[in-house]
């Protein structure tokens, strides 16, 4: 019982859920809004935002995704997910949702959805040598859950 008030406590302090690429089961991490660590990752994400519109418009590659939040409408929450992307049109990218929402209860897996480039917070598709490219954050927060895990 005490484990489950240490781990809801920990939760409590964390704005942001964070959904990983589908790879069979979503992961869920969590960190929060004002992060230093994060707040330099989405930026340097945000910087090579030309590399992955390039790669999109030439088809250098297959299974281009951002992430971005989406807030519930009931709850205020946000979300960080995937969009598989279909369509870049300026500053508008469109697709369908790609994560199983956890907290976000407006929409589901599959929908479509739209984003604006400046609410992309990581980018990642994977080229034609099967290399993925992108994919800034989740190295950060795969650490960061690792350690929470022990």
């Amino acid at each position: 019982m005490k484990r489950v008030v240490v781990l809801l406590s920990f939760l409590a302090l964390f704005l942001f859920i964070v959904t990983q690429p589908r790879a069979g089961a979503d992961k869920v991490v969590m960190h929060k809004t004002d992060d230093p660590e994060v707040l330099k990752t989405i930026s340097i994400a945000r910087s090579r935002w030309p590399e992955f519109v390039s790669a999109f418009n030439n088809k250098q590659g297959d299974k281009f995704e951002v992430k971005v939040p989406f807030r519930d409408k009931e709850s205020g929450q946000l979300e960080l997910m995937w969009i598989l992307v279909k369509q870049i049109n300026g500053s508008t990218i469109r697709g369908s949702l790609d994560n199983d929402p956890v907290s976000v209860k407006n929409i589901k897996a599959g929908d479509p959805v739209t984003a604006k480039q400046a609410d992309i917070e990581d980018w990642t598709y994977v080229d034609k040598a099967n290399k993925q490219r992108g994919l800034f954050l989740a190295p950060i927060l795969n650490k960061r859950a690792s350690k929470t895990q022990k």
